[in-house]
């Protein structure tokens, strides 16, 4: 725990377990998820979600930061890595150009409308 200028503890975390082999201990008030969704599948999305609500406390809130300079159809990346225009049901508490931030309570049911990036050799492929 630690404890910034008089406030009440606050507990830090990270999921990141290739860096951080300790595994985090809900409950948590508030989990900060920024730019990982655009990275994923929507299948790997689903599950990094799904942690995520495991790890919210009853009252807690995630908050979601996906990227919004990309193409609505997503892109490959740097070194062919995928990276998709993410989309929520969720209430947006922000939305600019750069970056749009959901928020997802523990108990809430949303759509993900994501649509997965399909490049131009998998649709050759696909036909």
């Amino acid at each position: 725990m630690r404890s910034w200028s008089g406030r009440k503890d606050i507990r830090l975390g990270c999921l990141r377990s290739y860096y951080h082999a300790v595994e985090p201990r809900p409950p948590y008030d508030t989990i900060v998820c920024i730019s990982v969704l655009n990275a994923l599948s929507r299948n790997n999305s689903a599950k990094v979600l799904a942690r995520i609500r495991d790890l919210l406390g009853a009252d807690g809130k995630a908050y979601l930061a996906v990227a919004r300079e990309l193409p609505r159809t997503g892109k490959l990346g740097v070194h062919h890595s995928l990276q998709n225009y993410v989309v929520f049901s969720l209430p947006s508490i922000h939305c600019d150009e750069r970056v749009e931030i959901y928020e997802m309570i523990k108990s809430a049911f949303f759509e993900d409308t994501t649509k997965d990036f399909i490049s131009r050799r998998d649709r050759r492929r696909d036909r």
